[in-house]
């Protein structure tokens, strides 16, 4: 029972013994950091010591420290000491440095590895303010450039901060001042970097960062963010400029420049069209990266036209550059009917992590355009009795849109200003009446839209040229910028029904009458497509009265309304009366 007990204790003893041989460096209890002073001016001295448990000096191995705005003066000194305990006395290791303060600031002495008979230890951080030479108790805070580590590529993005730290109050700057660096891109983002804190030495430091910037590398070489120079506190500080090492982009990705971690896509709807339909090809790149940066991949079309190309994105900064995504979006037509292929090059990037180069291929259905159904003429019908207006021609139909300009309005104004004339200005009367009405001319002449004449012009040449599809196109483009245009509409008609899309013909036939329901031709052309595409039974299009007849006699009015009132004291009316009339009118 005894040794069985002894057994127990020694066991004990012996798992002890292990522990404190594991986690007694961990805990580095055996090491003390000591500084001579916490709080120096420029140019004063401190003893940085540490105080080791051990008793042979050569077992110990420190390194020169690292010491953020010091000046190592002597040391390591490495020496035994003796500390008296009671009636104990036992020997230490002390290890010796003299600092001298070079710049101003509140440093934190980093934690220094010390091996010990080959076991390695960590010191404790200590924290040491420093004053200016002229006033010990002026302690700036300090400011630096904070980024990624290692190389970048070019075109890669990578965010770097402009950061005040070693704060012991919450404080932000009344201005930052920097230069724009050579050989990158650099913008500001908000969203990125918030404030830090620690506690040492029983005091919080904070960390603020005082300006985020995503960076994008334009060339190989060397990067330099320039120095800054931020005021605060009644105070200006400087941050040091920052180097980074830029590596040229591989080969294969010099063509999209992505350097990041995207997917790509790529659809096209619908794939089955008639001749004259339209179709959309949507290309995206997803992910996060230098999406503001990179190339979408080329895309080779034949025998389609396209009529837009617009480009969409959503970008919010993250650490890696950008987050979100680009897209291209291409709406295509094509010429004529067959089959038709849109080939889009791979879009090849870079992972900045591993420098593996990736392709993406994308894969889009063929495009199959049938024919629409053409007119069927009789085969004695001769050239059809239809035709493009001519350049006057088309002018000429050109409306006066009256009611939606606001200078037609002083069609209103002659009447008005002659009785304001004929009261005021008896004598000059009739020249006064005179002289508003020509204002009255000239306004309404400025009124009225002004035909696109380049499109214009553009469509007619290509229609001599016997391109009649392009002729088509650039009607179409005029028709975008003057969509009241009845002659334009018209051509339109003519056109849609030479190409063999009858449909189109009578819909923009229908709009050319619409717009101009008194033009005799308009119509003659409107009943020639109907009754080619069998549509002899369609709901005629109404004759419409112009707005502008309403608002022509609204003006009349107006204006006899006026001159009534003007001549109401000579028809024996009295001065109340014609008042009362007056602002009846008005």
């Amino acid at each position: 029972m005894v040794r069985g007990q002894r057994s127990i204790r020694s066991i004990r003893s012996a798992g002890l013994v292990a522990l404190l041989v594991v986690v007694g460096p961990l805990l580095g209890a055996q090491v003390i950091t000591r500084v001579s002073e916490q709080h120096l001016a420029v140019g004063e001295r401190l003893t940085y010591s540490l105080i080791i448990d051990h008793e042979e000096p050569r077992d110990v191995e420190v390194a020169a420290p690292q010491l953020p705005g010091f000046r190592v003066i002597a040391g390591p000194t490495v020496r035994p000491v003796g500390q008296v305990f009671g009636t104990d006395r036992t020997v230490q290791i002390e290890v010796l440095f003299t600092l001298e303060a070079v710049a101003a600031g509140r440093y934190v002495l980093p934690s220094q590895p010390v091996s010990v008979a080959g076991q390695l230890y960590q010191t404790e951080e200590r924290l040491v303010s420093v004053g200016t030479a002229r006033n010990r108790n002026q302690v700036p805070f300090l400011a630096a450039w904070r980024g990624p580590e290692g190389s970048l590529m070019v075109g890669q993005s990578a965010v770097y901060t402009l950061e005040m730290f070693n704060l012991d109050t919450y404080t932000y700057p009344s201005s930052v001042t920097l230069a724009a660096p050579v050989h990158a891109i650099l913008e500001e983002v908000q969203g990125l970097g918030a404030i830090a804190e620690r506690s040492v030495d029983g005091v919080t430091l904070y960390a603020i960062p005082v300006a985020v910037f995503v960076v994008t590398a334009t060339a190989d070489g060397t990067l330099r963010l320039p120095a800054a120079t931020i005021a605060a506190e009644g105070m200006e500080v400087r941050a040091a400029p920052l180097d980074a090492r830029v590596e040229p982009l591989p080969a294969p990705a010099e063509a999209s420049g992505a350097v990041g971690r995207f997917t790509f896509t790529a659809g096209l709807e619908p794939s089955s069209l008639i001749t004259g339909d339209r179709t959309r090809l949507v290309l995206r790149v997803s992910g996060a990266g230098n999406l503001h940066f990179l190339a979408m991949p080329e895309v080779r079309l034949e025998g389609l036209r396209i009529e837009s190309d617009t480009r969409d994105s959503r970008l919010d900064p993250g650490r890696d550059g950008y987050v979100g995504y680009v897209e291209r979006r291409l709406v295509l037509r094509p010429a004529e009917e067959g089959p038709y292929r849109i080939d889009v090059d791979p879009f090849v990037y870079v992972d900045p992590v591993d420098r593996r180069i990736s392709r993406v291929a994308a894969a889009l259905p063929p495009i199959v355009v049938a024919p629409s159904r053409r007119a069927q003429l009789p085969d004695d019908a001769g050239a059809p009795p239809i035709g493009l207006l001519s350049r006057d021609e088309l002018i000429g139909l050109e409306r006066r849109v009256w009611h939606d300009s606001v200078v037609s309005y002083g069609w209103m104004a002659p009447g008005a200003l002659f009785l304001i004339v004929s009261r005021f200005w008896k004598r000059t009367r009739g020249s006064g009446l005179m002289a508003m009405m020509l204002l009255g001319v000239f306004l309404i002449g400025a009124a009225g839209d002004h035909p696109p004449m380049n499109e214009i012009d553009r469509a007619y040449r290509r229609y001599e040229e016997g391109a009649v599809t392009l002729a088509l196109y650039a009607f179409e483009d005029a028709a975008r910028l003057l969509p009241d245009s009845p002659g334009i509409q018209h051509n339109l008609s003519v056109l849609h029904f030479e190409l063999g899309d009858v449909p189109r013909s009578v819909y923009a036939a229908r709009e050319a009458i619409r717009l101009a329901p008194g033009v005799a031709r308009l119509r003659r052309t409107l009943e020639f497509v109907e009754d080619s595409a069998g549509l002899d039974r369609s709901t005629p299009v109404p004759h419409v009265v112009h707005p502008d007849v309403y608002f022509a006699l609204l003006a009349l009015a107006v204006n006899l309304l006026f001159l009534a009132v003007a001549a109401a004291p000579r028809a024996g009316f009295s001065r109340r009366g014609g008042g009362a009339v007056l602002i009846g009118a008005l």
